[in-house]
């Protein structure tokens, strides 16, 4: 292995090789350009709104394109897509498969699927469940659920990730599982959810029932024709009123972005916005915006929430090019610091993975066929992406894995969640036509 004092003298020369091999010509992909002195500059404001109205009553209907290009497996793109599928599959399979870590076992399922096995030959689902479900008494029902766990051994940080996981796998309702002496099915765990869900979520609390809204999609408790039902404490949770004002909290909470779009700001002053607004919640919002997504496509609210639904692409699309300059600019000023500059491609790989997933899910889910622009900036993302993967593998990071679980656990989680969402997004996306020219 390299030693690392060499991976970090070599960095500079890599990073300007790869940025001309890569990204020559491709104006978003700004983030490598900047090792040959490009930098864009952070343009002077605009007129200032008058007034903070709503996303959704602002936003103008964004205009589908054709059908999407078919994809030449000749593409370079094509090609870097399933090489870095395969470098972050083979980083996945070595180290995401720890029976004691069900939070990592369930992002490694997102790239392997429900057939995933550990080492011992168990299925990864049997693991989560078996070992980790479990029960507790609300008015004399039994409810089964996963603690969050703790930051060094998380199980479940985000209420009902791995139901959701396991949903969108496939797994049947029908699936039983063995938890000791219990056999429980994951009908029975959907049907905590309804118990388990708060009647009345605000603020922050609305953003971590993120996971649980969006696996709720189109779902009712048995028997129960209204939106409504009561929940383990005896309270009644009205859904529908839930999921708007999930809708009106997403709306709130980027609003600022709205702003600066319309005053000409072309860098995100991230750094400044730390935990706040959009970027208080897990993985900078996106799960909360593939949630409220969801729901923009149910028939009852589609007519209502389409101009909210639009807004919120336009935005995605701004965030890109401003989130992508700001790493730019944090990268070539921190060029002498090693650590920082692991920090600035972690940060960029966490946003792009998890961007180019939620720009996958819209399209499958019939909510947004990209424009000729927009293809061009996914495929720039994905150019970018790639080359990121690149970097971290080239200067060490996936091989000395074990040593920064040792130095830094969150790091080490950090790496191989936002690896998973990545490798999830390129699977998604691979065989679209999203990215073509």
């Amino acid at each position: 292995m390299v030693p690392p004092h060499k991976i970090y003298m070599s960095e500079s020369m890599l990073f300007q090789k790869s940025s001309r091999i890569f990204l020559s010509g491709f104006g978003l992909c700004c983030f490598f350009l900047s090792s040959l002195g490009v930098i864009h500059a952070q343009s002077k404001p605009t007129t200032r709104p008058t007034q903070l109205q709503s996303l959704s009553k602002r936003a103008k209907p964004v205009k589908t394109s054709a059908p999407l290009p078919k994809v030449s497996h000749n593409d370079k793109i094509y090609k870097a897509i399933l090489q870095t599928q395969q470098l972050l599959k083979r980083v996945m399979w070595k180290h995401g498969r720890d029976p004691s870590n069900p939070w990592l076992l369930a992002h490694t399922l997102l790239v392997f699927g429900k057939t995933l096995t550990l080492p011992g030959g168990q299925l990864a689902v049997d693991r989560i469940v078996s070992g980790f479900l479990k029960f507790k008494k609300m008015k004399g029902v039994e409810v089964p659920y996963f603690p969050a766990g703790s930051s060094r051994v998380r199980i479940e940080p985000h209420p009902s990730m791995h139901l959701k996981t396991f949903l969108e796998l496939g797994i049947p309702l029908s699936r039983k599982f063995k938890v000791g002496k219990r056999t429980v099915t994951l009908q029975q765990m959907l049907d905590g959810v309804y118990k388990l869900f708060p009647s009345n979520p605000h603020g922050r609390q609305i953003g971590t029932q993120a996971w649980r809204f969006f696996l709720l999609y189109g779902r009712r408790p048995k028997n129960n024709q209204a939106w409504a039902w009561m929940n383990g404490k005896g309270e009644q949770v009205v859904f529908i009123r839930q999921v708007l004002r999930m809708m009106k909290y997403l709306d709130k909470n980027t609003s600022f972005l709205r702003i600066m779009k319309s005053r000409g700001v072309k860098v995100i002053p991230k750094l400044k916005l730390r935990r706040q607004h959009i970027y208080g919640e897990s993985c900078g919002g996106f799960h909360l915006i593939q949630a409220a997504a969801r729901w923009m496509s149910h028939p009852s609210l589609k007519k209502r929430l389409t101009p909210l639904l639009h807004a919120q692409i336009e935005l995605m699309y701004y965030r890109l090019g401003g989130e992508v300059r700001l790493y730019t600019q944090l990268f070539k000023k921190y060029q002498k610091h090693a650590a920082y500059r692991f920090i600035i491609l972690l940060q960029q790989l966490k946003f792009l993975g998890h961007f180019l997933e939620t720009i996958a899910d819209l399209y499958h889910w019939g909510l947004h066929t990209p424009t000729k622009k927009q293809r061009k900036q996914i495929r720039d993302a994905v150019r970018l992406t790639v080359v990121t993967v690149m970097l971290l593998s080239r200067l060490g990071w996936f091989e000395r894995l074990e040593q920064l679980k040792a130095r830094s656990h969150q790091l080490y989680l950090d790496l191989l969640g936002d690896s998973a969402h990545t490798t999830h997004a390129l699977i998604l996306i691979r065989d679209t036509g999203l990215y073509t020219p």
